[in-house]
């Protein structure tokens, strides 16, 4: 892993919290996939535990729904991308 990768890891896991549901805490960083294969480490989403894994609604076992309700791979890394721009910008300065 890259130095960026990790950074990027470190911000998903706990600064941006879950990107579906917008739970504010310590999330998984999920890895999306393109034909079956994970498309590398700066293509992951902030979800948090019972949206990543969870039973009822979750990216894991009811993607189609899960899809439907927060948004398609795309979208939700397109959100991602953003609030790691905002936050990566909120800090510049502060160091």
């Amino acid at each position: 892993m890259t130095k960026a990768e990790r950074r990027r890891f470190e911000i998903l896991k706990t600064q941006i919290g879950c990107i579906a549901c917008g739970n504010p805490v310590i999330c998984n960083a999920h890895h999306l996939l393109s034909g079956g294969r994970r498309r590398g480490h700066m293509e992951t989403i902030p979800l948090c535990q019972p949206c990543h894994v969870g039973d009822e609604l979750s990216i894991h076992r009811t993607k189609r729904k899960f899809c439907e309700i927060y948004g398609t791979d795309d979208e939700l890394l397109e959100r991602t991308n953003a609030l790691i721009g905002q936050f990566e910008a909120s800090i510049v300065g502060k160091c």
